[in-house]
């Protein structure tokens, strides 16, 4: 039988205390402690994501996804909210977020056990972003351009992966993941639409996903 604490750090960080009896080593082991966090991805109807430049450890100066700590009292909706706005200035309801998935492998962070969910923000054509608290900068990408190998810190890449269109065989040509999201399908319109050479389309990249 395990014992499961949730307690406050002075930081303001919740985190997950879990103890309980190994028979097989006949005594009590302790669990590392898990760091709850949400992180957003906000995206614009030409399918461009909102990322953040860290400005502390660890990762400074890399880019990531907006997102932070669990504030006491919090769920990570509200979270995902709050951090999204005080690192961006982009506002959105907590309620209109769309849940991605929950992202909790060991050694995805290397300050110890984190586990963070991922929400889907939508927002407004020309939406102005102004990096503050956390951040030290931001800039709206690509959809290739975040899905880049050792573009973003942690593993932020593998949660905009997610949502991310396929090819159908036509030769530079995409069609929305199957359970398809209003991003996905913006960002596959847009790339199909624009014309040969257009610096809004870009070739397949590697197995047959969306370039730039």
């Amino acid at each position: 039988m395990w014992d499961i604490t949730v307690r406050f750090e002075k930081d303001g960080r919740e985190t997950t205390h879990c103890s309980g009896w190994d028979a097989r080593r006949d005594t009590v082991v302790a669990q590392p402690p898990t760091t709850y966090t949400a992180d957003v991805v906000a995206v614009d109807p030409d399918g461009r994501v909102l990322l953040i430049e860290r400005r502390w450890e660890p990762f400074p100066g890399r880019w990531a996804l907006p997102g932070g700590y669990l504030d006491k009292g919090e769920n990570s909706r509200q979270a995902a909210a709050r951090e999204l706005f005080e690192e961006t200035g982009v506002r959105v309801d907590a309620a209109d977020l769309t849940p991605i998935g929950t992202y909790s492998a060991p050694g995805r962070d290397p300050r110890g056990r984190f586990s963070t969910d991922a929400y889907l923000a939508r927002v407004p054509a020309n939406t102005v972003a102004v990096a503050d608290d956390d951040a030290a900068n931001v800039r709206w990408v690509g959809l290739g351009a975040a899905l880049d190998d050792g573009a973003l810190a942690f593993d932020h890449a593998d949660i905009p992966a997610r949502r991310r269109p396929h090819a159908d065989g036509r030769r530079g040509h995409l069609t929305p993941c199957r359970r398809c999201c209003t991003w996905c399908t913006t960002a596959v319109r847009t790339h199909n639409d624009a014309g040969p050479g257009s610096p809004r389309r870009g070739p397949p990249g590697p197995a047959g996903y969306l370039a730039r």
